[in-house]
C-alpha cells in the first residue's frame, strides 16, 4: 500500500531541495501532491505544488534561473524519505496572493529581458544605418530621400519591434504590408514627402541588408515596395485612414501648435475634446448585430461598401467614420 496519494498535503525535508532553494529558511517547505512518476527503478516520484508561504521563500535568482532554463519553479519532484504527511498550511485566497506576487517577479524579469532585447535591436539599427549612409545603396537616393533616409529607417524599425514584435532579422513579408499600407498612415505623421520617399528608402536599405547578410532576399520586398509605392503615400494622406492620435496631431499641426510647448499642446487639445462634444450625436439604441452578419456601410467620403461582416467595420462606426445603410 502506498504511503502517499494523490491530493496529500506534505512537509518538506530540506535535504531534498537544491541549495539555491534555501537561501531564506532551510525548514518549513510545504505543498501538495499534484501528480505521482515511477521510476526505471521503481521508484516513486512524488510531484509537489508549492503552498503559499513555500512560493514566498523562493528566492528570486531561483525563480529567474528556472524561467530561463525552461523549469516550472512553483513545483518540485521529491522521493518518497524527503516528504512526510501533514496538514494544510494554507487557504486557497493566501495561495492565490503567493501566486500573484511570484508572478510579478517573472514579469519583470520578461520584461528587463524584452528591454534588453530592444536595446540591443535599436543599438544594431542605429549601426547598421550608419554604415548604409556610406555605402552606393545610399547614394542611390535623391536629396531628399537622403534627408529622410535615418527617420524612415528608424520608424521602420520601431514598428517592427513595438508593433509586429519582431525586427530587421527577423520581419516577414506580411510585416512590410501591415506597416506600410495600414499602421503607417494610421499612426505616423509627417510631410508628404517623407511618404514619398518611404519606399525607396527601404528599397535601398534592403538591397544593403542583403549584402550584410541580415536578409536572405530582398527581392520579395523590393517588389511589394515598387508594386504599392503611389498606394502608400495616398492612403498616408487619406484622412479616413487616420487613427484618433494621428488626426489630432494632424489638426495640431495644421493650427500651427508648437508641439514643444506644454501648455499649448494641452489647450490645444482641451478645445478639441470640447469641440469633439459639441459634435456627438446622441447614441440612438439599435437592435444588436450579430459580429458575423454582413452589413452595408456609407463612410463620410461617400464610399459605400456592401456585404461586408459587421465584425470588420464596429470600430469605423464606433469612430464616426461611416454608417449602417
Amino acid at each position: 500500500m502506498n504511503k502517499f496519494k494523490l491530493n496529500d498535503y506534505v512537509k518538506i525535508k530540506s535535504s531534498g531541495l537544491a541549495e539555491e532553494m534555501l537561501l531564506q529558511d532551510k525548514e518549513n517547505f510545504y505543498g501538495k501532491i499534484i501528480d505521482i512518476v515511477e521510476t526505471d527503478t521503481r521508484k516513486k516520484l512524488y510531484l509537489i505544488k508549492f503552498d503559499a508561504d513555500s512560493l514566498l521563500k523562493l528566492p528570486e535568482e531561483y525563480i529567474v534561473n528556472s524561467i530561463d532554463n525552461g523549469n516550472v519553479y512553483t513545483e518540485y519532484f521529491l522521493f518518497e524519505e524527503d516528504i512526510t504527511k501533514t496538514k494544510r498550511q494554507d487557504s486557497d485566497e493566501q495561495y492565490k496572493k503567493a501566486l500573484k506576487i511570484v508572478h510579478n517577479i517573472e514579469d519583470k524579469h520578461w520584461e528587463d529581458e524584452i528591454t534588453t532585447k530592444i536595446h540591443s535591436d535599436r543599438e544594431m539599427t542605429n549601426k547598421l544605418i550608419g554604415k548604409f549612409i556610406n555605402t552606393n545603396y545610399y547614394n542611390e537616393l535623391d536629396n531628399s530621400e537622403k534627408e529622410d533616409a535615418e527617420s524612415i529607417i528608424s520608424i521602420f524599425d520601431e514598428l517592427l519591434i513595438y508593433e509586429c514584435e519582431t525586427n530587421l532579422e527577423n520581419f516577414l513579408l506580411s510585416d512590410l504590408k501591415i506597416i506600410s499600407l495600414d499602421i503607417l498612415p494610421r499612426k505616423v505623421v509627417d510631410e508628404k514627402e517623407f511618404f514619398k520617399s518611404f519606399s525607396n528608402v527601404l528599397i535601398q536599405f534592403f538591397y544593403f541588408l542583403q549584402e550584410e547578410r541580415i536578409l536572405d532576399n530582398a527581392n520579395e520586398f523590393v517588389e511589394f515596395l515598387k508594386k504599392n509605392a503611389n498606394l502608400i503615400v495616398s492612403k498616408s494622406q487619406d484622412k479616413t485612414n487616420f487613427g484618433s492620435g494621428k488626426d489630432i496631431i494632424t489638426m495640431a499641426q495644421n493650427a500651427g501648435v508648437d508641439f514643444e510647448n506644454e501648455e499649448e499642446m494641452e489647450l490645444f487639445i482641451s478645445e478639441y475634446n470640447q469641440e469633439m462634444e459639441k459634435l456627438a450625436t446622441p447614441i440612438v439604441k439599435q437592435d444588436k448585430i450579430n459580429r458575423n452578419q454582413k452589413v452595408s456601410v456609407k463612410y463620410t467620403n461617400g464610399k459605400i461598401i456592401e456585404n461586408i461582416k459587421y465584425k470588420k467595420v464596429i470600430k469605423d462606426i464606433e469612430n464616426q467614420k461611416c454608417e449602417l445603410i
